[in-house]
């Protein structure tokens, strides 16, 4: 079980590396456009296959990864912005919660059949997100953008796994670790390329002392990664995605309450549990 949990342990460092992270003009986009980069030459190293490769015959899945490069670097703006305005256990039921998109992909795209434990998690979805981001205490922008900043998140983060579940399925076989480096390389490119366009523009300058925060996001990142994918060979998927989903909520949660004080009311206390049921009954159904 040391995989599992190491995958867990670091899936909830993003979020709690999110948190930290100091607002400076630019920070957020430096330091995750730096994680790119490590994390797709680790990937790359752990592939069977080389970036030259890569060049001379383009994979048929190369279109899928372009579209994921853009919606992994903005799927992570969302991560570093709701982290720090919803907090790390809302950031975490929504993303998991995101489950909901690629188990509807499943049965609408490819005719997957789901049973009846599968279908009341994803009745439960909704109220769950709903408690879950309640506030009737808050009315002003800053609490709207806090609803909106997880379900935003939940929307990137299920596409992401949508589009992932789209190539491997249809393209089979697929080297994950490479496919993950190129996405990760061409979200580098991207963010590479905002970075520059803003500094030729004046708006921003780089700022040397983000790199090693860059590069300790792309290992964090990378681990997350590379640990459930080796859990995947060795655990049953029905039994591995409810226990990791739920275990990364509930040690957010802990974290949220423990670290950073956050007291949830009884109604997004009752959103948590039911954020844990929905996943745990539609990972597994």
């Amino acid at each position: 079980m040391i995989d599992p949990a190491l995958s867990i342990i670091f899936s909830t460092s993003i979020l709690v590396f999110f948190r930290l992270l100091k607002p400076a003009p630019g920070a957020t986009l430096q330091v995750i456009t730096i994680n790119y980069i490590v994390a797709s030459l680790l990937g790359l190293a752990s592939s069977d296959y080389s970036s030259e490769e890569f060049i001379s015959q383009w994979p048929p899945w190369s279109a899928i990864a372009i579209i994921l490069g853009f919606l992994f670097i903005g799927t992570f703006f969302l991560f570093a912005l709701s982290s720090r305005q919803s907090g790390v256990a809302l950031t975490a039921v929504a993303s998991r919660m995101s489950v909901l998109i690629p188990v509807l992909g499943g049965l609408i795209i490819f005719g997957e059949t789901g049973g009846v434990t599968r279908w009341i998690g994803l009745a439960i979805v909704f109220p769950a997100l709903y408690y879950s981001i309640y506030n009737k205490e808050r009315s002003d922008k800053l609490a709207i953008n806090q609803s909106l900043l997880p379900i935003a998140l939940l929307i990137g983060t299920g596409m992401n796994d949508l589009l992932m579940n789209y190539a491997t399925r249809t393209y089979a076989p697929v080297d994950l670790p490479f496919m993950l480096s190129i996405i990760f390389g061409i979200a580098f490119v991207i963010g590479s390329s905002i970075l520059t366009f803003k500094m030729l523009k004046s708006q921003l300058t780089f700022n040397l002392s983000l790199i090693p925060a860059g590069i300790l996001l792309g290992l964090i990142n990378y681990a997350s990664t590379f640990f459930l994918l080796r859990s995947m060979n060795k655990f049953d998927a029905t039994v591995l995605f409810p226990v990791v989903n739920a275990s990364i909520v509930l040690l957010a949660a802990i974290t949220d309450i423990s670290f950073f004080k956050h007291r949830p009311s009884s109604r997004q206390f009752a959103g948590l549990v039911l954020a844990i049921i929905s996943i745990v009954l539609i990972t597994s159904g």
